[in-house]
């Protein structure tokens, strides 16, 4: 697996639940929201359609969902998305003070592939790495036909290289720091790691991408 440290954000958007009101003697809709395989999904929203009523499931997948008791034996249609799941919706007839619906979501194409890297010693999901990261994996690296990781130049943004003598001085430049660190006695501002083994001068930057898991750029200060 070869990583290229090179100078070396999750937003969580709440969910609007309507406006507050007192619902005394409230009709209760509770349950929990759960994966095909029966994982809980925290942070799943769950509406009643065409009304202000909201909610949204807990770290154990519950959700409790309160309506004015002026609905009762009203029909409603609740409704529970969550990212990367095949919205579901049940129509429900709110005939008692408490009322119990579950459900299971199945996950659709558009789901986010999960992608790990090592950028902090240890493997993380690249959504939860505070730090402005590049990750490409060996498919993108055999589609673009990449050999050599001078041709990984425009895969990552602000990220240059510059050759010379035939590719075998590499200069990598990113976000306007410059490198080229052949002198031994000059500590470089750039460096590349071959399965965490420090590649620290310009003849060593320019490696071959030969059976990789993937390479991973970072951008910004070294943790």
């Amino acid at each position: 697996m070869l990583k290229n440290i090179i100078v070396c954000f999750l937003i969580l958007m709440p969910v609007c639940a309507g406006a507050k009101e007192n619902l005394e003697n409230a009709i209760n809709i509770r349950g929990m929201v759960l994966s095909a395989n029966g994982n809980p999904l925290p942070g799943a929203n769950v509406i009643i359609m065409n009304t202000a009523y909201g909610s949204t499931s807990d770290n154990d997948g519950n959700y409790v969902l309160k309506v004015s008791s002026k609905e009762h034996n009203k029909e409603i249609t609740l409704q529970v998305s969550f990212v990367g799941y095949t919205p579901q919706s049940v129509t429900l007839t709110l005939s008692s003070d408490t009322i119990r619906q579950d459900f299971r979501l199945m996950e659709n194409a558009l789901m986010l592939r999960k992608i790990e890297v090592t950028a902090q010693k240890r493997r993380e999901n690249l959504q939860k790495v505070p730090i402005s990261i590049s990750a490409i994996d060996s498919r993108t690296i055999e589609q673009r036909g990449a050999a050599r990781l001078l041709e990984l130049e425009y895969a990552v943004p602000n990220l240059n290289f510059r050759a010379s003598q035939g590719e075998h001085f590499t200069g990598i430049a990113i976000r306007g720091i410059s490198d080229f660190s052949r002198n031994i006695g000059y500590e470089s501002r750039a460096g590349v790691y071959v399965d965490g083994v420090f590649a620290g001068r310009s003849v060593a930057f320019n490696q071959d991408l030969l059976d990789l898991e993937q390479v991973e750029v970072l951008r910004g200060p070294p943790v």
